[in-house]
Formats: structure tokens, sequence, C-alpha cells
């Protein structure tokens, strides 16, 4: 039962904006203490902000590997599909059921159980 709350407490915190915005602070955190370290050392405060930045690495990686680390890299991609298709759906909705239909029509008798050629001319099918 409290692997069931942890996975819930879980997927509660990552959906909220509040994972996005710790992790922001957090690294924010590292940053200001290494620039404070390197002043502390004896640089001057622009010189140790990129100094720091440049020791932390790209942000964007940390951030990555910290949602995987989470988990959930599986939902956020599947996430940013829906909403890619609902942007999409919603900028073009003729041209979505244009593809839609299109794929049914000749992708639907694909997708049965048995093997059918599909798609073929009728001079490259194989004769029964």
């Amino acid at each position: 039962m409290a692997l069931l709350g942890e996975i819930i407490r879980r997927f509660r915190y990552r959906l909220s904006r509040r994972f996005d915005a710790d992790l922001d602070e957090e690294m924010r955190l590292h940053l200001d203490l290494r620039a404070a370290e390197k002043q502390a050392g004896g640089m001057a405060a622009d010189a140790a902000r990129a100094a720091a930045r440049r020791q932390f690495g790209n942000a964007t990686r940390h951030q990555e590997r910290s949602r995987g680390a989470w988990g959930w890299t599986r939902l956020d991609t599947w996430t940013q599909d829906v909403r890619y298709g609902l942007r999409t759906l919603a900028a073009s909705p003729n041209t979505v059921h244009l593809k839609t239909f299109h794929a049914i029509l000749f992708w639907g008798p694909c997708l049965q159980k048995e093997v059918v050629p599909c798609a073929l001319p009728p001079w490259n099918q194989p004769r029964l």
C-alpha cells in the first residue's frame, strides 16, 4: 500500500507546476553557491558566475536527467504528443480529418489478423 501511495504522490507532484519551479530553484541555488565559493576565492562577481555556469554544465541536460530520475519520461513524451496532436487539430481540422480518413481507408485492411496484400495494383496481387 505504501508503494501505491508513493506512486500517487509522485504523479501529483510531477503534474503540478511546482516540480519545474522546485527544480529551477535548486539549480539556481547550486549555481549561486558555486559562484559564492569562487568569489570567496578572490574572483570578481561576473567572472565567478560565468565560471560557476561553466563548471555546472548544461542546465537543460541536468533538468532532463532529473525528470528521468523521477521516472516520468514516457509520460512527458506522451503528453507532448497529445498536446501537439490537439494543436494540429485546432489549427487545421480539415487536414487532420482527411489524413485520418486516408489512414483508415488504406491502412485499415493491413491491420487485419491474417496477411492480406494491401495497396497493391491488380497486376501485382498474388493469385489465390
